[in-house]
């Protein structure tokens, strides 16, 4: 079934580039999907300009990244109902683009991305996360540097700066002092962090440079360096010093007094400000950079990403790029885009909008853009290969099977090492 895919996949493909060649330069309209409503909000809010910069209709809709894959799917068998321009799911690209362009649902960008003015002010670790196979896919939306926001009061009370923490290792030693029974009912009820694998745990991945992926491309679960990372992060949650997942009551826990630091990215520290003010927190919270994994290195991590890209059912690749790059990087729309969502426009020359200079009341007035673009110039690279959603969907499970009890970390990894060998064989087959 997967070959007889792939070989419609290039089929299409060589039809649509022969019927391209010919066309005329520019079209009419063009067609848009989004799969979440803020991206797709954003571009709507922008429909008359775009569509009076171009000349042309943009047509949009909105749609659940699952259903988008589908129809890329449907129509890369039938050759109808193509989009021009998809924006996605970051994690997802790897679902729909292939190191081989006549295996991908998306073109290969590289002929207008090396003569772009523009690409060249991109974050590098963003555009890495959409380049398979030496091939750039996609343009990112966003940077989402993640920053560790703190209750400052309660960690000073504890004797604790959190200006000197540099490391993982430091933030939880210094976390055993804050993570007690304030109530006296015998159970604990302060925690230092809330995270999950998924989390924190990616993002201390990501810190450390571990690569999972082997020369093939498969995710090596049982990775060495890998391993004993997760052995030390759960090690500290078996210590009472991570919270269990509760992202629905996450701000309830922080502002009174339960959860005393979150790892937080550009768009949820934008949503930490309507529950957190008028609080008892208020004007007590900070942000600063992650710890870094090793001292000296990366202070941030990405948490979360989207971008856009076109298809190979796009009769226009070359003017659709042009589009492309105005909806994400237009200038002035960088300051405009933070401010309503948090976001951080991944190129340079939108960091010097106002709008990032904004002091915050619940942060004791600190500027928080301006440190997260200072993170942004430090995001390590987050290399993504044809198998690795998958990798991490198996860790996910072997996490959960660490923390309830059941297996011990490195069983745990091997047996999702096998199922996920499995899976990638059914999918080949």
């Amino acid at each position: 079934m997967k070959k007889v895919f792939i070989a419609g996949v290039s089929l299409v493909f060589l039809a649509l580039m022969a019927v391209s060649s010919f066309a005329a330069d520019k079209p009419e309209k063009l067609i848009f999907w989004s799969f979440t409503a803020n991206n797709f909000k954003e571009i709507e809010d922008r429909k008359a300009d775009i569509e009076k910069q171009f000349g042309i209709t943009l047509e949009m809709e909105l749609l659940d990244q699952q259903t988008m894959l589908t129809r890329l799917r449907s129509a890369s068998t039938s050759g109808e109902g193509w989009p021009d321009i998809i924006d996605g799911y970051g994690d997802d690209a790897v679902l729909i683009a292939h190191p081989d362009p006549e295996r991908s649902l998306l073109i290969p960008l590289d002929d207008y991305t090396k003569n772009s003015k523009i690409v060249s002010q991109i974050v590098p670790a963003r555009l890495a996360k959409y380049n398979f196979g030496g091939h750039q896919y996609g343009l990112p939306n966003d940077v989402h540097p993640t920053v560790l926001i703190y209750n400052d009061e309660a960690w000073k009370a504890a004797g604790i700066d959190m200006a000197t923490i540099e490391t993982w290792d430091d933030f939880f030693a210094a976390g055993k002092k804050v993570a007690v029974d304030k109530d006296g009912d015998g159970k604990q009820d302060v925690y230092p962090i809330m995270g999950v694998w998924y989390s924190i745990g990616q993002m201390m991945m990501q810190q450390a440079g571990i690569k999972l992926e082997d020369e093939k491309g498969i995710p090596q679960l049982t990775n060495p360096d890998f391993v004993a990372q997760l052995e030390k992060l759960y090690g500290w949650y078996k210590d009472g010093l991570i919270m269990e997942q509760d992202w629905a009551a996450v701000w309830d826990h922080i502002k009174e007094g339960r959860l005393l630091a979150l790892a937080t990215p550009d768009w949820w520290f934008n949503g930490s400000i309507e529950p957190l003010t008028g609080t008892a927190v208020e004007g007590k919270m900070k942000a600063r950079p992650l710890p870094a994994w090793a001292k000296g290195g990366p202070r941030t991590a990405a948490w979360g990403g989207s971008y856009k890209a076109i298809t190979i059912g796009c009769e226009y690749p070359e003017f659709a790029y042009q589009v492309l790059e105005y909806m994400n990087y237009a200038p002035g729309v960088g300051g405009p885009k933070f401010a309503s969502s948090g976001i951080l426009t991944p190129i340079s020359s939108a960091w010097d909008a106002e709008e990032f200079k904004k002091p915050y009341p619940i942060y004791g007035g600190q500027q928080v853009g301006l440190l997260l673009i200072e993170l942004a110039k430090e995001m390590p690279v987050q290399e993504v290969f044809q198998y690795s959603s998958r990798g991490w969907g198996r860790i996910n499970e072997a996490w959960t099977a660490i923390t309830s009890g059941a297996k011990p970390v490195l069983k745990a990894l091997e047996d999702e090492q096998q199922v996920l060998l499995k899976e990638i064989e059914d999918y080949e087959n």
